[in-house]
């Protein structure tokens, strides 16, 4: 079990998270092929700029912006997180969850970009054709750490969208990434007072960056 999984979490995500409108076409890509494709071009594009986001918080930010959250169905992983709070909200306060939710992730993420290379993520090709007619696929993987450290499982749930996919919620060593949210809001009885809380990370971070 990795022992920081947050950091993991942030980390594996960080390196499968990047649009890449070549992929566009009415057959979705194989999900597994476009995920592996996807770790590659986006160590390259970290390695070939290391230098200057590491000086820079905010060029940093908006990488991770503008390569992230358009394959990310943050609607549908805010739903499955919040579940009945998300239902019993208005469209308005969902709306503010989504912005702020987002918002979080992303700085997080961004934190955690400029260590994602040295990991090195295995990405397993699909059994069989099946994914083609499939609405939800999971894609297996592993993450090995660059010194020779042990390998943790990590496993992909992507959702089709159009001609592509995205992802909703992933796992490693069998813990979900939204379901560790979900613990972390279980506290809160309805939206307002979450994504105060929300706002209120995302202004400390923006402080500290």
């Amino acid at each position: 079990m990795i022992k920081h999984f947050a950091t993991a979490c942030f980390m594996t995500l960080s390196f499968l998270l990047i649009a890449n409108s070549a992929h566009a076409q009415t057959i979705p890509p194989n999900p597994s092929a476009l995920l592996k494709n996807t770790v590659v071009t986006l160590q390259k594009e970290i390695n070939h700029d290391r230098a200057s986001l590491a000086k820079s918080p905010k060029k940093l930010f908006a990488l991770v912006k503008k390569v992230v959250l358009p394959i990310v169905d943050i609607q549908r992983m805010a739903g499955i997180t919040l579940g009945p709070k998300w239902r019993n909200a208005t469209k308005a306060q969902q709306q503010q969850f989504i912005d702020q939710f987002g918002l979080m992730l992303t700085k997080t993420y961004s934190k955690a970009l400029l260590t994602a290379t040295k990991y090195d993520i295995t990405i397993y090709p699909m059994r069989g054709e099946g994914w083609k007619n499939q609405q939800y696929v999971a894609v297996q993987g592993v993450v090995k750490p660059a010194d020779g450290g042990a390998p943790s499982r990590v496993t992909y749930y992507l959702v089709r969208s159009g001609a592509s996919w995205k992802i909703y919620d992933f796992a490693v060593e069998g813990v979900s990434f939204v379901q560790n949210f979900q613990r972390q809001f279980a506290k809160y009885t309805s939206l307002p007072p979450l994504i105060k809380k929300i706002e209120q990370v995302n202004q400390r971070q923006k402080a500290a960056s």
